[in-house]
């Protein structure tokens, strides 16, 4: 029988810990996160205001003449919205990686009116291929998260909070006679799915406040939102998986006709999305080992073939 450990940080234990970091809002900052494999000293967390974006890649000897490979890329722009963070491993490793962003904002009206309740909309797309090779004896294990929460800012966290989460979670163990598999998604609160798979989620998170704008106001109270997307890979026994989220990971705002955003960042969704030019989040390096670990069929075939049969469900889950 075959043993397989994993040292470090447990999954349990690092989704505690983006929890904690949920409990109060950053204003205007960003968080991102990289843990590789023991021994590689990388990478912690870094929290900086607005934007920020890190990159690792690693390799190492884990057995004669057998190397293992790891890697990962992650950013977060309060400007634009977006999130984005792809990572890759194989061999006998795995990394973790988190992506997120905290921000408060005031709801404004140009001139003072009636008193009135609107509603302000937040919600996040999250497009992902999580990706495994598909001969050899070998265990693997994807699983990732997306959070949004959404609420009152006060001196002590937030308030009121509206909550919409995703989770995906797919293994796979072919060290034994027959092998075996288990998937699961987890939609907690509002998430619009418009497809999901082992290998390829296009879900949307959806929080909506209604909020109050006092009779001669101008502006609304304070509110606050964190969102973070993160994702956990591991491969053992020379397996490989990838999971790349560097396609749309972006926070949006609805707001009613004749109202503006203010944010204490300054700078919350003053940016359009730039076209997309050349990812290069993982490099080139990482960029030749993810060929190997790439279906047969294209990503963009596998997408056809969603979006042909793809139909919209919205989960309202306690």
């Amino acid at each position: 029988m075959t043993t397989r450990t994993r040292q470090g940080l447990t999954p349990a234990l690092l989704m505690a810990a983006a929890a904690l970091h949920l409990s109060t809002v950053h204003a205007g900052q960003v968080q991102v996160t990289i843990n590789g494999s023991p021994g590689s000293l990388c990478c912690g967390t870094v929290t900086a205001p607005q934007a920020y974006e890190r990159t690792y890649n690693h390799s190492f000897m884990y057995a004669p003449l057998q190397f293992a490979y790891e890697g990962a890329s992650v950013s977060a722009d309060l400007a634009t919205g977006l999130i984005k963070g792809s990572s890759y491993a194989s061999g006998s490793t795995g990394v973790f990686w988190l992506s997120g962003m905290s921000e408060e904002f005031r709801i404004t009206r140009p001139l003072a009116g009636p008193g009135e309740f609107i509603n302000v909309g937040l919600s996040v797309r999250v497009e992902a291929d999580p990706e495994w090779q598909t001969t050899g004896d070998f265990f693997e294990s994807i699983q990732s998260t997306a959070r949004l929460e959404f609420g009152r800012a006060t001196l002590f966290g937030l308030s009121e909070v509206t909550t919409a989460q995703w989770r995906h979670i797919w293994s796979r163990d072919t060290s034994g006679l027959g092998g075996t598999e288990s998937y699961v998604t987890i939609p907690t609160g509002n998430v619009t799915i418009e497809s999901a798979s082992e290998n390829f989620f296009d879900i949307t998170l959806n929080a909506t406040k209604s909020i109050f704008i006092g009779d001669g106001a101008t502006e609304s109270a304070l509110f606050g939102f964190n969102f973070f997307l993160n994702a956990d890979i591991y491969a053992n026994l020379g397996g490989g998986v990838s999971f790349d989220a560097s396609h749309t990971a972006r926070v949006m705002l609805s707001l009613p006709p004749g109202f503006e955003l203010a944010s204490a960042s300054g700078v919350f969704l003053t940016q359009p999305v730039p076209l997309p030019a050349s990812l290069g989040l993982l490099g080139a390096a990482s960029s030749l080992i993810l060929v190997r670990f790439r279906r047969s069929s294209s990503k963009g075939a596998r997408r056809k073939d969603n979006d042909r049969g793809r139909t919209r469900l919205t989960s309202c889950l306690a």
